[in-house]
């Protein structure tokens, strides 16, 4: 720091050690020393060379500094200047929650963020399902789904029909796509049986007989998903997932199987 006072990484790493020093109770020099530090690193952020660092996370550094010095005003000040896209909403939330008793104030960033959490732990899981069954794990790609099935859904009970339970359909054709990979077409059977099952229950109950997701009612979210981007019905989801070429062996001879087993009428 002495010989290299402006540069940009040198600052920078050495607020990162201020801030690890300033993790205990009796780190509050050290959360101050880290602050200033943080401060001088973006007025040097144009020499920075790592793309994961950013002004943003700089300063939600700082800010998290503050709260650990109990100085929330400072923080949220901080959080809310540089919540670009939202990506401190949580944050902000929790800090007017849980060190401010502000529920007021809360709530609306609290329920943003739980919006952006639900989209954004679908894309995650999602992506990483199709990692591993590039890869050919398709067991960890199964994992991957049952995972994201469990959280997206929450405390709905099973047997209650829901918006989620549309795109559950493409889920378990998806769960069914790896067992045909792995050679397991009984098991492949069974989650291509549930989803056109469900597909069916969805496509043929009415708007009011589809019940809103118990958690976003309980927290009080007006927009939530119903997902129309895969198609307006449930069974056409899973028409268009299931093609003739789509190098999945066995599936769609179970898919003509268990279509003949339901009626006509409703598949």
């Amino acid at each position: 720091m002495k010989n290299f006072p402006n540069s940009f990484e040198i600052v920078y790493q050495s607020a990162l050690l201020y801030l690890k020093l300033g993790e205990t109770a009796e780190g509050q020099k050290a959360n101050i020393r880290a602050i200033e530090l943080l401060n001088h690193a973006c007025e040097r952020m144009e020499q920075n060379q790592d793309d994961s660092v950013s002004e943003v996370s700089v300063r939600t550094m700082t800010a998290n500094a503050y709260l650990r010095l109990n100085n929330t005003d400072a923080a949220l000040r901080i959080l809310k200047k540089y919540n670009v896209c939202g990506v401190n909403n949580a944050r902000i939330g929790m800090v007017f929650a849980d060190f401010l008793h502000d529920t007021e104030a809360a709530e609306p960033y609290l329920k943003k963020a739980f919006s952006g959490f639900a989209k954004e732990i679908n894309d995650i899981m999602v992506g990483y399902a199709n990692v591993f069954f590039q890869r050919r794990d398709y067991q960890s790609a199964m994992d991957c789904f049952r995972w994201l099935r469990t959280v997206l859904r929450g405390i709905q009970p099973e047997e209650e029909l829901t918006w989620f339970d549309k795109y559950d359909c493409v889920i378990l054709e998806t769960m069914a796509e790896c067992c045909c990979m792995m050679g397991d077409f009984e098991k492949a059977r069974c989650y291509l049986k549930e989803a056109v099952r469900k597909a069916v229950c969805h496509d043929g109950a009415t708007s009011g007989e589809i019940a809103d997701m118990k958690f976003f009612v309980t927290l009080g979210l007006d927009q939530q998903p119903r997902y129309e981007a895969y198609g307006k019905t449930a069974m056409g989801c899973l028409r268009r997932r299931i093609q003739p070429d789509d190098g999945i062996p066995g599936l769609l001879g179970l898919w003509d199987e268990i279509k003949e087993e339901f009626s006509h009428e409703t598949v």
